[in-house]
């Protein structure tokens, strides 16, 4: 009855054909915008709206390049389409054009390798950006790839106990331990006339999902590691005070947002929040036996703690200060993560 009543629209699908290869094309670069200054260690800082001060370290390379254009360079050599091999004489062209740039205002030698030390990632990404706007690609042509429009429906088989009728959807369950076990009906729009759900709020955590929260953890570590020039996350001092933020790191944000995305974050009752003062002093204990709906859970009271926080204080940056995030992105990445 599905297939009779639907319209197969196949998915055509554009795929070059042949050897495909891309790189960028020779150009000069227009630092003209660049004006980074050098920092000291440490930093001094001073909060416009009080004229409070306080210091940050500055964190410059621990590693000293035998010459400054080398600095650019390990820094565009971590790009995915940067091709070394094949790029390396515009590389050092376009790192060799921002170093002389930085001389016109930068007196000395010194002052020129702490701005390019201190400032590496966002140099780097000027130059990336750049280049991105002198791109090319060859290949062939495309040929079309057709796919079926729909996979036909399969007859989906549930067991119920005896004299027990299926439940109609929008009739609340008291017990909701027992909604895995119940079938449901009443469905207007569904393409069975019966469902099963394994839960009241979501369904199984998928591998997917669960691997991309994991990456998105251990990148917002490595990024706030970066982010205050420090060698461990624990090292990290913030308070609500100083700057820059915890927020100002986009890997910080990237890791909020993913988590609405990636269905960690509902509309949990406050009954089932998890108490983070515990799990943060002892994460060991609680997280290793953890499974998904626990997990989900605690990154869900992460969320709302830090937005509830106001600015305040940043609760991510506590869970990782006390390795309790990152226990989650072992759980997460888990071979046999289950329910529990």
């Amino acid at each position: 009855m599905v297939v009779k009543d639907s319209i197969d629209i196949p998915k055509v699908t554009l795929v070059p054909t042949g050897e495909v290869s891309s790189g960028f094309h020779d150009f000069d670069l227009d630092a003209s915008s660049v004006r980074y200054q050098s920092v000291d260690q440490p930093i001094l800082l001073e909060a416009i709206r009080t004229n409070e001060r306080w210091y940050l370290e500055a964190g410059l390379a621990l590693s000293r390049e035998r010459r400054l254009e080398d600095y650019l360079v390990r820094e565009l050599m971590n790009r995915d389409d940067i091709s070394y091999d094949d790029h390396a004489d515009l590389l050092y062209k376009l790192s060799g054009q921002m170093v002389t740039h930085l001389r016109t205002y930068l007196a000395e030698e010194e002052e020129i390798e702490n701005v390019l030390q201190a400032h590496q990632k966002q140099l780097g990404e000027f130059i990336y950006a750049a280049m991105c706007e002198h791109t090319w690609e060859a290949h062939e042509g495309f040929e079309p790839r057709v796919t079926p429009g729909f996979r036909a429906l399969q007859p989906q088989a549930f067991q119920y106990p005896d004299g027990e009728a299926p439940r109609n959807f929008r009739d609340p369950v008291a017990e909701k331990q027992d909604i895995p076990k119940l079938v449901f009906g009443g469905f207007n729009r569904c393409v069975f006339p019966f469902q099963k759900f394994s839960s009241d709020k979501r369904t199984v955590l998928r591998e997917h999902q669960a691997a991309f929260m994991a990456r998105l953890i251990r990148e917002m570590e490595s990024a706030l590691i970066r982010f205050y020039g420090v060698r461990m996350v624990s090292e990290i001092r913030w308070n609500a005070d100083q700057h820059p933020t915890p927020w100002e790191c986009p890997e910080v944000m990237r890791f909020l947002e993913g988590a609405v995305a990636l269905g960690f974050v509902s509309t949990f009752g406050p009954e089932e929040f998890q108490p983070l003062g515990d799990i943060h002093q002892d994460p060991s204990r609680w997280i290793t036996s953890m499974g998904p709906t626990e997990l989900r859970r605690y990154i869900h009271t992460l969320h709302r703690a830090d937005k509830a926080a106001d600015g305040l204080e940043c609760r991510v940056l506590e869970a990782l200060a006390c390795g309790a995030l990152q226990l989650v992105a072992n759980r997460l990445e888990s071979p046999d993560l289950q329910e529990r």
